[in-house]
């Protein structure tokens, strides 16, 4: 799991989890807030996938630019350097 939000940690866990255990957890750096609600673990590794994956996520429904998929595929020679994330 790239990213998880406060809904996700509520559907799994029992009904004894306390918020408050997200802010220690952050203290103690195991994880790292993202926007309000939305979480990542601190060692997750930030490449492409997570990056669209956290995009996605945070913003549903969403989709990146062709330009950008094109050049992750390798399928044009130009390099992208820009992802655009279109929001609905």
């Amino acid at each position: 799991m790239t990213v998880f939000s406060v809904k996700d940690i509520e559907k799994s866990a029992d009904e004894r989890f306390y918020r408050r255990r997200l802010n220690e957890w952050q203290d103690k750096d195991y994880i790292k807030k993202l926007i309000k609600g939305y979480y990542i673990f601190s060692d997750l590794k930030a490449d492409d996938n997570a990056l669209y994956e956290i995009a996605n996520k945070i913003y549903d429904p969403s989709y990146i630019s062709l330009e950008t998929s094109l050049s992750y595929y390798g399928l044009i020679p130009e390099s992208v350097y820009a992802v655009t994330l279109k929001l609905f």
